[in-house]
This record gives structure tokens, C-alpha cells and sequence, in this order.
């Protein structure tokens, strides 16, 4: 198994950046990334004569975040994990976080790597984005994974790739195209943990014909484009037709006259003076850059309106808005209710052999998808609803309204009675009499 398993590994890594196929995906991938960024000014460029972009500014409207973070909601806020598991909180400080980032990179390529690793004593989540599966006999279950890691960007480093490889036995370096590399403290390159420390995630679930057959976002990536493009083009149509061209007929060429905003123009007899001024098309051009962003707003489950911005309204107006967005959203939490399911069975075989500590099977996940977009009315009127149906009570929405306050329901609660306790006294007829009196005793 081992043997077939290095073979694999070294024939992968030798795959070749230039084929054709490999490097067209890659590049894709690659370019879909540097949109999220908003590193797209070096396309935009290409457009253009090089004489003009010395004198205009290179437009770089990043709409690809903004719809890819406003699809993206399922680690809008922070999940509850449930589990006895002994430290498993302070273990994985800065889980939400990086799995945030992941289901964001998740929707923009449509499927990466998340590999469970320990950094500075506690767990870390790599997200791997240049990777290639390891099958055995079925091609859409893959047994292994194999990626190159981290190399310095130093200019004056000449050290070979280095791929790493994960199987559910295995563990292993490769030099690209080479040799395993020793490993003095595991020289039968064991996996420590009997379990692959890596996740594969898809946006839509694996495709059928090819575990890898996925495109990222490249209607979004074209829209873009078109739009830093177009408004590359209304920057130059400010810069050079803000102004109008003044002309003169019916005057000796060689006359000299006068022309100044603050004194009177003096022209030979029968000659004429006029200001031509250049059609206006900003208004068109920003018409049409609204419709592009409108219209791919709609493709990613997005009411038209949100390429106009927030507008005051409803929660049920929201939901009613964002319907498809919703629907859309209930499968993404199936998908990482999944993905934290089998996150915890790797942190648990790697808690075992890091940490010393035996973790139980039991694990819940609450990602808070019942909680609706509402207004604040709205959102008082379902709190007080919940709570009088007994649904939840006043400590658990203190606690979810300010989590940074509090360090359990049971604190917020305590909070709640004491505040509750002062407003009836306040209330009583007697209030303040008390308090006169109260004042006088301290005097």
C-alpha cells in the first residue's frame, strides 16, 4: 500500500505547470484569488494604451468580495460547538475565524483543502488551495492528498519544491519529481494520528464525472473586469471631457486675440466664436455599470437592490428579498455542519497523541440558521415571544446579544434578575422616600 501510495505521490508531483490542462485550472483559480484581493489593476491595465494610464486613475472596484462575503453567511456569526471535550475551547481559539475564511475561498473556487493542524500548542486550519487527491479504486473518493508546501519567496532561493503527503496511514515529503526526504524521528513515515488531517470541501457536493471538475466564479471574475474596465473608461471621459473646445471662424490666422474667463473677447468684424462641448456619457456609462452589477447580483441569489446599497426596510421585506439567498444558505449549513463533524474527529485523534487528552465522540454544532434578519422592533417583539413560549430565556439573549460581556448564559442571567430587581424598587411608591432617607443615614 505504502509503495503504491509514494508512486502516486511523485507521479503527481511531477505533473508539469505547463500542461496544458493542470495550468489552466491553476491559473483560473489563481486569478479568481487576486480579484478577492482586489489585486486587479495589472488586467485592467492590459486594456488600455500605456500613454493614457500616465494621466488617469486605474478604477479597481472589488464587486467580487462584496458578493462573495454577502453570499457567505454561515460563519457570519459564531457557532456554538457543543462538546464535553476537556480544553477543546481554549484549543481551538481562532477556529471561527478561519473557517469563516474558508467557506468564503469555498464559494469563490467552489472546493478547497482544509487541513487540521497543531501551530504554537493548539490547533490551526490550513486552507489549502493548490492541492491534487490521491484515489485508490474509486475516482470520486479520494484516499490521500498531496500539496506543496510553504517555499520562501526569497529571490535569491534556490531550494527545490517540497510536496507533503497525508493518507489515513501514511506521511511523507517528496522533493518535486524526486526522492522521499528522510525522516529521522518517522522513518516508516507513519501518520501519527490514523487519520487523513485533511477535509475536502465543495461548494455544490462532489461533481459527477470528476472529483476535481469544478470552475471557480468566473462569471463574477468577468463582471468585474467589464467594470473596472468601464470605469477606467468614465475616468477618461472626466479627466479630458470635463471641458469644452472653444472655437473661431472668420479671423485672420495670423491676428492675435485675446481669450480670458475675466475680460471681454474682442473679435475682427464678421468672425464668430463658439464653445464646443463633448457629448456627455457618464451618465450611460454609470447606467450600464449599475445593470452588470445588478444583473450578476441576481446570479449569486442577491435582490437587484443590493448593488444599490442598504435601504431601510422590514425583516419580513429582507426575507422576503433574499429568498433565494436563504434556500441557498440551507444548503451551504448542511455542508458545514458536515465538514465540522469531521473536523472534530481529527482534532480528537490528534488531541490523543499532541495533548495526551482522550476526547469523547459526542459533538453538536448550532450555527444559529433559525436567527432571522428582522428589524430591531422585530427583533424585540420575537425575543419577547421566545421567551414567553419558553423557548430561550432572558440570560441566553443577554448572552447572544453581547457575548464579548458575559462568559456564559448562566452570568447574563444573573445580570438580567439584578437589573430587573433595581427597576421594581424603582417602581415602588416607596422608592423614593427610601432613597431620601438613605441619602440622610449617610449624612
Amino acid at each position: 500500500m505504502f509503495d503504491s501510495i509514494v508512486a502516486e505521490a511523485i507521479r503527481l508531483s511531477r505533473i508539469d505547470d505547463q500542461q496544458k490542462e493542470v495550468n489552466a485550472k491553476r491559473l483560473e483559480r489563481q486569478r479568481a484569488e487576486l480579484y478577492y484581493d482586489g489585486r486587479t489593476k495589472e488586467e485592467t491595465k492590459t486594456y488600455f494604451d500605456d500613454t493614457l494610464l500616465t494621466q488617469i486613475a486605474i478604477s479597481n472596484n472589488n464587486i467580487t468580495r462584496r458578493i462573495i462575503n454577502r453570499i457567505s453567511g454561515v460563519y457570519l456569526n459564531s457557532p456554538d460547538r457543543k462538546t464535553e471535550a476537556n480544553g477543546y475551547e481554549e484549543l481551538t481559539r481562532g477556529k471561527t475565524p478561519r473557517f469563516r475564511r474558508a467557506e468564503r475561498l469555498t464559494n469563490l473556487l467552489k472546493y478547497i483543502a482544509l487541513k487540521v493542524t497543531v501551530r504554537d500548542g493548539k490547533f490551526d486550519y490550513d486552507i489549502i488551495k493548490d492541492f491534487e487527491p490521491i484515489f485508490g479504486d474509486d475516482p470520486l473518493v479520494p484516499i490521500g492528498i498531496t500539496f506543496p508546501i510553504a517555499v520562501s519567496s526569497a529571490v535569491l532561493d534556490d531550494s527545490d519544491e517540497i510536496w507533503e503527503v497525508w493518507t489515513d496511514q501514511d506521511y511523507f515529503r517528496v522533493i518535486k519529481g524526486g526522492d522521499i526526504i528522510p525522516d529521522e524521528a518517522n522513518p516508516e513515515h507513519v501518520n501519527p494520528y490514523g487519520i487523513m488531517p485533511v477535509m475536502f470541501i465543495h461548494a455544490d457536493g462532489v461533481p459527477e464525472g470528476s472529483f476535481t471538475d469544478v470552475d471557480p466564479c468566473l462569471d463574477l471574475i468577468e463582471t468585474n473586469l467589464s467594470i473596472n474596465i468601464a470605469e477606467t473608461e468614465k475616468n477618461a471621459n472626466i479627466r479630458f471631457q470635463s471641458f469644452g473646445y472653444p472655437w473661431i471662424t472668420g479671423a485672420d490666422t495670423d491676428q492675435e486675440i485675446l481669450i480670458s474667463q475675466n475680460a471681454f473677447t474682442k473679435l475682427p468684424l464678421n468672425a464668430k466664436m463658439g464653445i464646443e462641448s463633448p457629448p456627455n456619457t457618464i451618465s450611460s456609462v454609470t447606467e450600464a455599470i449599475k445593470f452588470k452589477y445588478a444583473y450578476i447580483s441576481l446570479n449569486y441569489g442577491l435582490d437587484a437592490q443590493f448593488a444599490e446599497g442598504t435601504a431601510q426596510e422590514s425583516g419580513l421585506s429582507r426575507q422576503m428579498r433574499n429568498l433565494e439567498l436563504t434556500e441557498s444558505r440551507s444548503g451551504q449549513l448542511s455542508t458545514w455542519r458536515d465538514v465540522e463533524t469531521d473536523a472534530y474527529k481529527i482534532e480528537q485523534a490528534i488531541a490523543k497523541v499532541e495533548f495526551n487528552k482522550t476526547w469523547p465522540d459526542e459533538f453538536g454544532i448550532d450555527f444559529h440558521e433559525k436567527d432571522l434578519v428582522l428589524s430591531e422592533q422585530e427583533k424585540r417583539d420575537n425575543d419577547d415571544y421566545e421567551i414567553g413560549k419558553g423557548y430561550t430565556n432572558a440570560g441566553e439573549t443577554l448572552f447572544e446579544a453581547d457575548k464579548d460581556r458575559f462568559t456564559d448564559e448562566n452570568e447574563a442571567l444573573e445580570t438580567v434578575k439584578a437589573n430587573l430587581s433595581i427597576t421594581k424598587g424603582l417602581e415602588s411608591p416607596l422608592a423614593p422616600l427610601a432613597t431620601s432617607l438613605g441619602d440622610n443615614n449617610d449624612n
